[in-house]
């Protein structure tokens, strides 16, 4: 464990004391200690223009192998950071895209040692995720499902499912019920479900796919063919979060972080989750030093190494994740607590109470890459072409603006409504 340090440029450059704790071989730290010390410009004199057109061009390792010196050893240790964040392995990254997330690379283009970008990212979590989105959002457009339920209290409060579907409510949704075909009409759309196996149809003015791009063509295929191929350029990114509860916070406290970076495991970070106080749920103060405790791991699946592209890559990646058993990824939480924590007393047999695993091949959608993608014009991207309007058919979902996150996919069903048909 080596505390006080990430793989962010801002904690690593200049720190050649850090790195000569990294267990790795001494040849690899050595290479690793000249590169955070290095404070030059790989090409000096050329414009910034030219300078990020390079670095678009060649990928971030082959960037540090060439102007930072260091070795695939080296480079292995940074990897998995970008997992967490986008279910892609650092090596399918571009030395530009690679230095924008905060990776360090900065001190070689005559930034120094001290003028290092740092990516900060916020973001708000209710304990149980997403869900109590989806929650109140539901709330607000069926009210009797969870009368008085608001974000204050949100996550604890009561759900009648019963109220979700019934005739008499403005809206209706229907849950178990697999849509399998969606059809144009001159009036309208009309769906066809499956529910508890037998087939059914639903009539609309209108229709909105609010699913995964690759999974329209099937749905929906009398949509023009160049449309449909659009659709299947977006091919998902694996992701996988593990929740683990330990018996008490002694160890993780003893340890003395609050998070933890994992090079080279399937996990790239682990996070306490402690203190989380949001809608209505209360989880306990975060310096608790009695009962309980949550760790959160974040990571993805590495893709298999050869001359694949990146979508193939995913795709093997994807398909590894399914084939692991829940003993697979419970050795490996095993494996890294027993690591991080055994120093300060911790015991895996005795101290973890209880594993998790969530696990998502289709966790993250498509992020284009220089690397691997095509510079297309304005308005002739895949994701914008796959999501145009069909007759009364529009279409909602974070595929739609090749993003991920939660907030995008709101945006894209405000944009997908307005689109809507008179």
């Amino acid at each position: 464990l080596i505390k006080g340090l990430s793989l962010h440029g801002v904690d690593l450059i200049n720190n050649p004391q850090a790195v000569r704790q990294m267990p790795i071989s001494d040849e690899a730290r050595q290479r690793l200690e000249r590169f955070v010390t290095l404070d030059t410009h790989v090409w000096p004199g050329v414009a910034w223009e030219k300078v990020e057109a390079r670095l678009r061009s060649m990928s971030y390792f082959d960037f540090l192998r060439e102007h930072g010196g260091l070795d695939d050893e080296c480079l292995a240790v940074f990897n998995n950071f970008t997992h967490e964040i986008a279910g892609q392995s650092l090596v399918n990254y571009s030395a530009r895209e690679a230095l924008w997330i905060g990776l360090p690379g900065w001190n070689l283009l005559g930034e120094g040692l001290e003028n290092t970008f740092d990516w900060d990212y916020r973001f708000a979590m209710f304990p149980d995720g997403n869900a109590s989105i989806a929650r109140l959002m539901v709330q607000q457009l069926i009210p009797s499902v969870s009368p008085g339920a608001n974000f204050e209290n949100i996550s604890l409060a009561d759900f009648d499912y019963a109220q979700l579907d019934r005739p008499e409510h403005s809206v209706r949704l229907r849950l178990n019920a697999t849509a399998v075909r969606v059809r144009n009409r001159a009036d309208g759309v009309v769906v066809n479900t499956v529910v508890g196996g037998q087939l059914r149809s639903v009539k609309a003015r209108h229709a909105v796919l609010a699913c995964y791009h690759a999974i329209i063509p099937h749905l929906c295929p009398d949509m023009p063919e160049a449309q449909r191929e659009a659709q299947k350029y977006q091919v998902k990114c694996p992701m996988l979060i593990t929740n683990v509860l330990l018996r008490d916070s002694k160890a993780w406290n003893a340890s003395g972080v609050s998070s933890a970076w994992c090079p080279g495991r399937m996990h790239t970070m682990i996070v306490r989750l402690q203190g989380n106080t949001a809608g209505g749920y209360t989880q306990g103060s975060w310096d608790n030093r009695e009962g309980p405790m949550t760790l959160a791991f974040f990571g993805s699946i590495e893709e298999p190494p050869g001359a694949l592209d990146l979508k193939a890559r995913l795709r093997a990646a994807r398909s590894k994740m399914l084939t692991l058993t829940l003993e697979d990824y419970e050795r490996e939480v095993r494996t890294v607590l027993d690591g991080l924590l055994g120093p300060y007393g911790f015991d895996v047999k005795r101290d973890v109470l209880a594993i998790t695993v969530n696990r998502w091949p289709h966790g993250y959608s498509y992020f284009y890459r220089d690397l691997w993608d095509p510079d297309f014009e304005d308005g002739q991207y895949p994701h914008q072409l796959a999501s145009k309007p069909f007759g009364n058919i529009t279409i909602a979902n974070a595929d739609r603006v090749a993003d991920a996150y939660t907030h995008t996919a709101i945006d894209v069903a405000r944009d997908a409504v307005a689109e809507l048909p008179a």
